[in-house]
């Protein structure tokens, strides 16, 4: 049987539409479930001006918001300045505040006429602000949106241990405060179809730990977009409390069921940032937390979720708070929301349009209450005068203070002296100082206290620290097969010691060990390296972004490391393995491994290949050197297509530890986790067997025509 050109037409129309069908019902093209409207294009003629407040308040912070202490008064003007192209007639000013003030005087201001590029200065308002003593919390709904997939294990065992101290400690100032739960990820992912994955808001905080308790990490897939629609949507919040929704995940959004048409790719797409709008408008507020790990793309979402609805945006992990951290991050916020001391002055001005209709527009100011003192944390460090071998111990100090600390004042004393001495740490940067302090192997303990006090005369005087000097030796030595991270202060130096393979069990005893330093980022650092057996100096450059060099067997080799701003490196002394190609090993990881492989990638065809350094849980680091420069060419996590050459891979933990795989075959011979990789060729299954089967009916109807 012969097909005419009528009956291709028409198998090539069913077969377009079966095509289409099979990509409906694997989810990429969904009907649309949520109706999220947007603003239309603005033409109020009063967003081309601009009104600045004028007070008698002093401000020392970069964005120039003035503070005060409770129980003050002071007096505020506004400038308003017509940047607009026609006169303004009719212009008023009129001024509210929050429950934190009031105003002494009529509360209007007004002028008949500003000309284009004129400025006009309003009535000076008297503010008095309310005795402190009669701030009490507003009602507050929580909900943590938490990712439950296989990287999270970390971030889930925190906060069931220590969520339920963290809310009972905040209970006395926020005394009505309900907390719901919602998971995403995981084996089962999206919280809009499995309402097991819904915990309602409740004032029993317990609930949400035995929930978290029962939680598994694992698995991939993280739609937390259609989380938050689902926290938007079908929770029980309460009209008169603050809505406040933490965010907590490493991975962009998925697309889901509502957001992102149900697509398995991440997704960053209109929807997503159309649903922060909404929640906005809604009187959501919306906090993200970027756990540990988390990429650029996560991170810009939820950046921008967090500034769009005038939330807080937290990465975890670096130099800033760590995932130990997050039930008091939790804590904070709450506080923060629940019990906002800022004095907010809303203004409305107004003018008569050209059609002699009032046209409005709302502007907020702040001004900081500050009745707190500085919040200290502190940290230590280990290094060595690179010339003379002296011992230093450095001591770090971020202090936390809305209006900011002139001075930070160190008392201290060493065991073997009973004086305490006074001195002043040295300022980094706005809210980190430093004291390094040298000492020698008679000193066993330093004990030290921070006294400091805000611009406002709120003071602390911190508890007394004690640091352990006889760990100083060891902190500062890295062995073969390990890693260290540090963080560079500007113009602080830090010194490690490398030593070179000196253990029998070690493989390749016979072999230099390979030191490799490199920068997180394009900031560069100054190294300086010195075998000490030979009295050679090896390395000397200057603003470098990466250096390496060999540490011969039982030498040790004497680096340091200097910058002028703060950088984050990475020192590695480790042994080079050779991986074949189709080769497959499993390795334990642990937080401060790291394995480095050479590969002769050079080949001959069209197929690329890949390393592969993946686990369920273990998030990993994967740098790809060139051999014959240490070049860094590609950086990426559990799977990296390699370049056509020979090269060096580097491997360790972002974070987590564990057991992984380990394999350099083709890049489409293996099937990563699911929770870093995700595919489509699923979605094109019912397509396929659709084709299989109209072939099938017209080899059976040939079959029966002849």
């Amino acid at each position: 049987m012969k097909l005419n050109r009528k009956s291709i037409v028409i198998l090539v129309l069913m077969l377009v539409s079966l095509f289409l069908s099979s990509i409906q019902v694997n989810g990429i093209q969904e009907s649309v479930k949520i109706t999220i409207q947007t603003t239309e294009e603005d033409t109020n003629i009063l967003h081309n001006v601009t009104v600045e407040m004028v007070t008698d308040l002093p401000s020392y912070r970069e964005d120039k918001i003035p503070s005060i202490l409770p129980d003050g008064a002071f007096i505020a003007q506004f400038n308003v300045t017509n940047l607009s192209n026609i006169d303004l007639n009719s212009l008023e000013l009129n001024i509210t505040t929050n429950e934190y003030g009031f105003i002494m005087n009529p509360t209007t201001s007004a002028t008949s006429y500003l000309a284009k590029n004129e400025s006009w200065l309003s009535e000076g308002y008297i503010i008095d602000l309310i005795s402190s003593s009669t701030v009490v919390s507003k009602p507050l709904d929580l909900v943590i949106i938490l990712d439950q997939s296989g990287s999270m294990g970390d971030e889930i065992s925190v906060l069931t241990d220590d969520l339920v101290g963290v809310i009972n400690q905040i209970s006395d100032d926020v005394t009505d405060l309900q907390t719901g739960l919602i998971l995403f990820g995981g084996s089962s992912s999206n919280p809009y179809d499995d309402d097991s994955l819904v915990t309602p808001l409740t004032k029993d905080i317990t609930t949400i730990v035995d929930v978290l308790s029962r939680t598994d990490a694992g698995g991939g897939h993280e739609p937390w977009g259609d989380a938050l629609w689902v926290a938007q949507n079908r929770l029980n919040w309460r009209d008169n409390a603050v809505k406040l929704i933490v965010l907590i995940t490493d991975e962009p959004c998925d697309g889901g069921s509502v957001i992102g048409y149900g697509g398995s790719d991440d997704y960053d797409g209109e929807l997503l940032y159309e649903l922060f709008a909404s929640l906005k408008s809604q009187g959501f507020i919306l906090c993200t937390v970027a756990a540990s790990g988390s990429d650029s793309l996560t991170q810009k979402q939820l950046e921008i979720a967090a500034e769009t609805t005038a939330g807080t945006y937290i990465i975890l992990g670096g130099e800033g708070p760590q995932t130990s951290d997050l039930p008091d991050i939790i804590g904070e916020l709450v506080v923060k929301y629940a019990v906002e001391l800022d004095l907010k002055i809303d203004v409305s001005l107004s003018h008569l349009n050209h059609e002699d209709t009032r046209e409005y527009r709302e502007i907020t100011f702040v001004v900081l209450i500050d009745d707190l003192p500085p919040e200290i944390d502190t940290w230590e460090y280990f290094s060595e005068d690179f010339f003379n071998d002296d011992k230093i111990v450095n001591v770090l100090f971020e202090i936390k203070d809305v209006t900011g600390v002139p001075f930070v004042e160190v008392y201290y004393k060493f065991s073997n002296v009973s004086f305490w001495t006074t001195t002043n740490a040295t300022q980094i940067n706005n809210d980190t100082y430093l004291l390094s302090l040298v000492f020698t192997e008679r000193e066993e303990y330093l004990s030290y206290q921070v006294y400091t006090e805000d611009w406002l005369g709120n003071d602390v005087l911190s508890e007394i620290y004690t640091i352990d000097l006889s760990s100083a030796e060891e902190n500062s030595r890295l062995y073969v097969g390990k890693k260290k991270e540090l963080v560079l202060v500007p113009y602080q130096q830090i010194t490690l010691k490398l030593i070179g393979a000196e253990d029998e069990g070690l493989i390749g005893l016979q072999e230099n060990s390979s030191a490799i330093v490199f920068s997180e980022t394009n900031v560069g650092f100054d190294i300086l390296a010195a075998d000490i057996d030979e009295s050679t100096i090896i390395v000397d450059q200057d603003n470098c972004t990466i250096a390496s060099f060999n540490v011969e067997p039982e030498h040790t080799v004497k680096v340091s490391f200097v910058s002028s701003d703060f950088v984050e490196i990475h020192v590695v002394n480790v042994l080079k393995e050779t991986l074949e190609f189709k080769q497959e090993i499993n390795r334990n990881l642990g937080v401060e491994d790291v394995f480095l492989y050479e590969l002769d990638n050079r080949i001959n065809e069209t197929r690329e290949r890949s390393i592969v350094a993946d686990s369920q849980v273990v998030q990993t680091s994967i740098l790809v050197f060139n051999a014959e420069t240490w070049e860094l060419l590609v950086k990426g996590s559990s799977e990296v297509v390699l370049p056509n050459i020979t090269c060096y891979v580097l491997v360790f933990a972002t974070y987590h530890t564990g057991e992984i795989f380990i394999t350099f075959t083709y890049d489409d011979l293996y099937d990563p986790w699911g929770h870093y990789y995700t595919g489509i060729a699923s979605a094109y299954w019912p397509f396929f067997a659709a084709l299989l089967g109209i072939a099938s009916i017209i080899i059976l109807r040939k079959k029966q025509k002849k």
